[in-house]
């Protein structure tokens, strides 16, 4: 823990720390006049559009020729503009005449250590990386003279994957200069530290889970035009995203059941037919909306009948869920099935264990038993048995029959600790057991049986939404532009490693500067 001393000096790890620019100036030949230019030519030599910085800073050197930042400014400049060679031959020369000049010192060990030798980094600062055993003959330092070191050595201990080390020096750091420039090239260092960690031990994680790969795909086939109903208005819903006009909902619901659902049904699989030319065709008077409008009136309508078709749809692959549902999967699907489940709940729980199903649509089945257990629509012991014979299933299932899904179960497990099913543990042990579980979403088995013990269910009953009561809701939030089309047909999004990977890359892109 740093603390001042009498002279306003902060005292850490044996040393004190001044913020005095008269120190410094004093040290490194920086002259009254040169001190005044210190500000502007730091950020001239950061400027890649500066055509005269180079010139200005030889003519300054012959003039100061003990003023070491000014060599350091140029080697900066040449760094900047893209001539490393130059930069390097620049520091090479600080080096030569001022040995003892730490920033000359760590942009040497910096062009080591971004060619990883390791050895030669540490015959430049030492193993110990500590500033006092660099120069053991001072016991005061200025604050950006350590602030460099620090960001340094937090670089060099990321190289050899020292947490420990890197901990102690970051927490210095944000002690000692929390909003300095070298904290935040330290932070940004850190950052992207930790995510190739743990985009690392995602990886390894994954390799030991099971993903089921859906590999069902839309036909290809020649259907362009849109087929024939009973009822035309039901036309009407290919024009409309979640801002159509209410008033053609209820003329739509109030048509004869029987045709009605027969038109829905038609226009859910119209989804399935056209796909391949919806997507690669630019079709202005076709909104993708179309087949959640289909879900949500069938479910309006509790076509229980119309279950196994739904489910049939909600069976193809990733892109198709995507393209035509997208968060719908995730945040609303549920309320089709609590609406449709009545009298299907062996049809639902044969679903679960179908193999080669998306693990986001078969979570929302799980959701919704979750749901119907909240609004007492089923009781504990039904559920007990339904979850028994689910895990039943996975334990027994064939390793290469693409059914045992570890995000799911992980997902199904949490829903049975919210439900309280405690006499499920056994059968949950198994299955971690197995190591069928990613215990990254849920926790491990220890996690789950103190999760059970404490009653930590995390008890959230939605409301089961109206179709009228949901597209109003929806408004809140949806586009209000004439983007919204765009966005409706827009590909399927970059999936969530790429962009885990992009993110790597933005970080990697950041470049540390040469000098503090």
């Amino acid at each position: 823990m740093a603390k001042k001393n009498s002279n306003d000096n902060i005292v850490t790890m044996g040393y004190e720390i001044t913020h005095k620019t008269s120190f410094l100036n004093e040290k490194y030949g920086i002259t009254p006049e040169l001190s005044s230019r210190m500000g502007n030519l730091y950020n001239q030599a950061h400027d890649k559009k500066n055509k005269n910085i180079i010139n200005e800073l030889t003519d300054l050197i012959l003039k100061f020729p003990k003023a070491a930042i000014l060599k350091n400014f140029l080697s900066v400049a040449y760094n900047t503009k893209g001539n490393l060679a130059k930069a390097q031959e620049i520091n090479n020369w600080i080096l030569a005449e001022h040995p003892e000049y730490l920033y000359g010192k760590i942009n040497h060990a910096r062009y080591y250590l971004e060619r990883n030798d390791l050895e030669k980094v540490e015959e430049i600062m030492g193993k110990e990386m500590e500033i006092t055993f660099l120069y053991p003959d001072r016991n005061l330092f200025h604050i950006s003279e350590v602030t460099c070191f620090l960001s340094f050595a937090i670089s060099y201990f990321i190289a050899k994957d020292d947490i420990e080390a890197i901990e102690i020096r970051f927490d210095m750091l944000k002690e000692l200069a929390p909003d300095h420039p070298d904290t935040e090239v330290a932070s940004n260092n850190l950052m992207e530290y930790l995510m190739k960690k743990t985009q690392k031990r995602i990886e390894e994680e994954q390799e030991d889970f099971f993903e089921v790969v859906v590999n069902r795909h839309p036909p290809s086939n020649n259907k362009t035009k849109q087929p024939v109903f009973n009822h035309p208005i039901v036309s009407e819903l290919y024009k409309y995203d979640c801002e159509i006009n209410q008033s053609i909902l209820k003329e739509i619901l109030a048509l004869p059941h029987e045709t009605l659902v027969a038109d829905l049904e038609t226009l859910l699989q119209d989804s399935v037919n056209r796909y391949h030319y919806i997507v690669d065709n630019e079709d202005e008077e076709t909104v993708i909306y179309f087949p959640i409008h289909a879900l949500m009136l069938l479910a309006e309508l509790k076509s229980e009948k119309s279950l196994p078709l739904i489910l049939d749809v909600l069976s193809y692959d990733y892109d198709f869920l995507d393209f035509w549902f997208g968060e719908f999967t995730t945040e609303s699907l549920w309320i089709v099935f609590y609406r449709l489940i009545e009298n299907n709940l062996d049809t639902l729980k044969t679903f679960l264990v179908t193999p080669g199903i998306d693990t986001y649509v078969k979570s929302a089945v799980s959701s919704t038993f979750l749901q119907l257990f909240y609004h007492q629509k089923i009781t504990k012991d039904e559920l007990s048995v339904i979850y028994q014979e689910i895990f039943k299933a996975f334990l027994n299932a064939d390793l290469n029959g693409n059914l045992i899904d570890s995000d799911l179960l992980s997902f199904m497990i949490s829903d049975t600790v919210d439900m309280g099913l405690t006499e499920l543990k056994l059968i949950i042990k198994q299955l971690f057991a197995k190591n069928y579980v990613n215990e990254g979403i849920g926790g491990n088995y220890q996690d789950i049986v103190y999760d059970f013990a404490n009653k930590l269910q995390n008890e959230e009953k939605k409301e089961v939404s109206t179709i009228f009561e949901y597209y109003d809701e929806l408004m809140e939030v949806w586009p209000r532009n004439e983007e919204r089309t765009k966005i409706l047909k827009q590909k399927p999004p970059i999936p969530k490693d790429d962009e885990f990977a992009r993110t790597l890359a933005q970080f990697a892109s950041q470049t540390t500067p040469l000098v503090s």
